[in-house]
């Protein structure tokens, strides 16, 4: 414990407000490396053969959380995995097919930047080729997308695009864009 032998209590006084001063200019520091501008997503990388990630920034959003951009993935087999909740929705397919990120932004879990990510198990896995995609799902405002493929563990290739709010409505359930396509193996 510190003893002051004079002015005591203005001494402390001073030392709780360089205190407070170097607190605060701290957390000025650190907050824009906290938090991404526009809710940008960390991408989780591979897991499985293939895997698919989304991650996205946005602006002109009206919600605090950001839209609900979501990621679709057709197996050789026709089979659709997406988190837009249809086809096989979650997962997982008769080929294993799963999804294990899903950021519904402003309406549920996450915070509206990703990521979403659609992965097969090694050796799960249909031959063929895989079509991916995106799809607005809900939201106001524009999202810039990045969707990574990764094979065998290692990145593949990159996409990035912009996706709008269709009319305003909600949820909006824009079309779905096909970003590109796969072989696997």
């Amino acid at each position: 414990m510190l003893k002051f032998k004079t002015n005591s209590s203005k001494a402390l006084v001073s030392i709780i407000t360089l205190f407070t001063m170097i607190m605060l200019v701290g957390m000025i520091g650190c907050s824009e490396e906290d938090n991404p501008v526009n809710g940008e997503g960390e991408d989780p990388g591979a897991r499985g053969n293939p895997t698919f990630t989304i991650t996205w920034s946005y602006d002109g959003d009206s919600q605090s959380e950001g839209p609900d951009i979501d990621i679709w993935v057709v197996d050789p087999r026709e089979q659709t995995l997406s988190t837009s909740r249809d086809g096989y929705s979650l997962g997982p397919t008769p080929q294993g097919g799963r999804i294990d990120y899903d950021d519904q932004g402003a309406t549920g879990p996450g915070d509206g930047g990703g990521p979403e990510r659609v992965y097969w198990p090694l050796g799960e896995a249909s031959h063929g080729t895989y079509t991916y995609g995106v799809r607005y799902y809900a939201g106001t405002g524009t999202a810039h997308y990045t969707l990574r493929v990764y094979k065998n563990g290692n990145l593949y290739t990159t996409k990035t695009g912009t996706l709008t709010c269709p009319d305003g409505s909600y949820p909006p359930l824009g079309s779905r864009v096909t970003v590109g396509t796969i072989q696997n193996p």
